[in-house]
Formats: structure tokens, sequence, C-alpha cells
């Protein structure tokens, strides 16, 4: 397969060509994998609590390695489960659109016709009404991840601040304990809702382009784990993330590097009825430079607010 930008040969299946970065045109967003598998030490042995990429000692109750950033439980590149991804202002693309048949009913047919004409004139309508109206222009397009301006691996991300809506009242589970590095600790959340779904809002110390969520997702006593996330930036991207029913550490690449400073993650769904526990949480990606982005600091984050 070609890169439909500069023509150089990519490998099926690939997200991003490797001579200019241009994205796929055939990468899909959903990506399905079989639960991460711990790394075996190269030499037969390692010593207890060890990062199996670096070797560094001490590391049993992190998520990440304090050295090397990588993941302790697989030693990064890891597995990821499957996810969704939506931005505002772009459709849901449906693969596999059945096309109207020749001997379908008249009447829907009609009706398909009929609102397509309608669709057309109302175009026509907005297009008239805009051109007596001031016009914004685009001045500065949001930013793109360039990877030739990080050829570096993606390293873990500073979290400034931690916040919540929705944890469970009385529950000796507090949003800090996502960062606390002991995945024996959990913030426990009430039961998710359609209405009013518990949030968790990391901030960054600085801006970063996003690549990878790391989470332990066990659950907690009289609490289950969560099934899906809902990650969510201030600019309105959004990712869903869908977690696997097993313990231990689990990895979600985004499809798209996102350049952010504090992130939402909606609690959408549980493996289970009642409350809810996400034991740690922990942010993979590239420092970008200062003043790419703007956001709020501190040591305690309200979430934003939206749905």
């Amino acid at each position: 397969m070609g890169c439909p930008s500069c023509g150089a040969a990519v490998v099926d299946g690939a997200r991003f060509c490797t001579a200019c970065g241009q994205r796929s045109p055939d990468a899909t967003t959903v990506f399905t994998a079989p639960p991460v598998a711990p790394v075996e030490p190269v030499d037969g042995e390692q010593r207890p609590g060890a990062c199996p990429a670096c070797g560094v000692g001490g590391q049993d109750s992190r998520v990440l390695c304090s050295r090397c950033g990588s993941v302790v439980a697989s030693g990064r590149p890891g597995l990821r489960p499957p996810m969704q991804v939506h931005r505002p202002g772009r459709a849901d693309r449906v693969v596999g659109t059945p096309e109207l048949q020749d001997d379908a009913p008249l009447a829907p047919r009609l009706l398909r016709v009929l609102g397509v004409l309608l669709a057309a004139v109302a175009v026509g309508a907005a297009a008239a009404w805009t051109t007596s109206r001031p016009v914004a222009e685009v001045v500065e397009p949001p930013p793109t991840f360039d990877p030739a301006a990080h050829p570096d691996d993606p390293v873990g991300l500073p979290v400034a601040g931690v916040g919540a809506r929705g944890t469970l009242d009385g529950a000796d589970g507090p949003p800090a304990d996502v960062l606390d590095g002991e995945p024996g600790t959990a913030w426990v959340a009430e039961e998710p809702g359609a209405q009013d779904p518990p949030v968790l809002t990391l901030s960054l110390d600085e801006p970063a382009w996003l690549v990878r969520v790391v989470v332990v997702n066990d659950g907690a006593d009289g609490a289950a784990p969560v099934r899906r996330l809902l990650l969510r930036t201030p600019d309105g991207a959004q990712v869903r993330l869908e977690l696997l029913d097993l313990s231990g550490t689990q990895e979600v690449d985004l499809p798209e590097p996102l350049l952010v400073e504090r992130i939402d993650l909606v609690v959408e769904q549980g493996t289970e009825a009642g409350p809810v526990a996400l034991a740690e949480v922990a942010l993979v990606g590239h420092p970008a430079a200062a003043g790419a982005a703007a956001g709020d600091g501190g040591q305690q984050v309200e979430p934003a607010d939206g749905g």
C-alpha cells in the first residue's frame, strides 16, 4: 500500500506514514486486543519489583517505571482494549451501510428522496442567509502532531492536580487514590447514570501530546470495575475507551495524539450495576513546547461541565 501524500510504501494496517507522518485513509479507530501479558526477563532472572524494560528495581507498586517511563506490568509497548473516537462536527462513520434495493417499498424510497430535497433547500436557504451576515475566518487552525518533532518514545506525563464529581459519599476512596501508585487503593464513584455520570479530572504540569492512557481497573470492595470511559478535552475532542473485564494494568493507545493540559474521564458504564472503582490512572505522551496550549493548573481541579 502506498502513502496518498508522498507515495512511500506503507505497511498494511499502519495508522501513519513513516516517511511524512500522513494518517492512512485505511486506518481504523477501533482496536481489539487480548489482555496484556507480562514480559519475561531477558537473562532469566529479575529482581523483585524490577521494571521489565530497564531492570531498575523497586517498581512493584508503580504503574509506570520511575526511570524509563515504561509500563511496569508489560514493559511498553503493550496491547490495548478496543476504543471508539468521536470529534465534534464530524459525523460517525458507518461501515457497510446497505444500499437502497430496487425491490424496496416505494413509500420509504419517496420519503428518502423528499428528505434529500428538503435538505438541499435548507442548505441553499442557509447559504443565502449567511451571505448577508458577518463571516468568521479561521486565523490559526488547531495544532497537529508532528512525529518528526517528537522522535523519542513517549514518557509518563506528570499530573499536577486531580478532581472528581460523583465520588461515593462515605466511601474510603478519594480521587487522589488513582495517583498514589498503590493498585490496592481506588477512587470509588457512584453508579454511572445517563444524566450525571461520575467524572475524574486530571490536570498536567504543562501542555503535552497525549498518546496513551494506562489504567489499573481492579474495582474495590462493594464497587465494580469500570467497563467504559469517555476521555474528554476542554476543546471538545472525545475518545471512548472500552476496557477489558480483567484485573491488572491495561494500556489504551489513542488513534491520534491529542494536545492537552487537562482531561476529563467520564465513567459511562461499570461491569456491574452499582458503584464503580478505578485503582490507578497514568498518562503517557510527549511534552509540548511551552505556551503551545493554555489550561488550568493547581493542586485541586474542578471537573469541566458538559456531557
